[in-house]
């Protein structure tokens, strides 16, 4: 009888919102230590004008996806930081929160 495999440790995260509604333009991830201290780590921009900005958080690991969903590859415990999701439209504001905790 085989031994079992260690259980694999992933080094990427993903943070996965609700879909958003169609009328939805853009949504933007920041992240900080607290609710006053975010920064922004970019801004999907969805219809009518498709593309990406990067924030001064940004660090080269992130990717943010039309739905709005960020990936964090190559995870660091100096992830571990509470994370905020604007999603925004001509009279819409929508905004949401999650604590990411990374150990090793």
């Amino acid at each position: 009888m085989a031994a079992p495999q260690e259980p694999m440790i992933t080094t990427q995260r993903v943070l996965v919102p609700p879909l958003p509604r169609d009328e939805i333009v853009y949504c933007k991830w920041s992240r900080g230590i607290s609710s006053s201290t975010m920064q922004e780590i970019g801004t999907r921009y969805r219809r009518p004008i498709y593309g990406t900005s990067e924030g001064p958080q940004y660090m080269g690991r992130e990717f943010i996806y039309q739905n709005c969903t960020l990936c964090i590859k190559q995870l660091r415990r100096e992830d571990s930081k509470l994370y905020e999701l604007i999603e925004g439209a001509p009279g819409i504001y929508s905004i949401g929160y999650v604590w990411l905790s990374v150990t090793s």
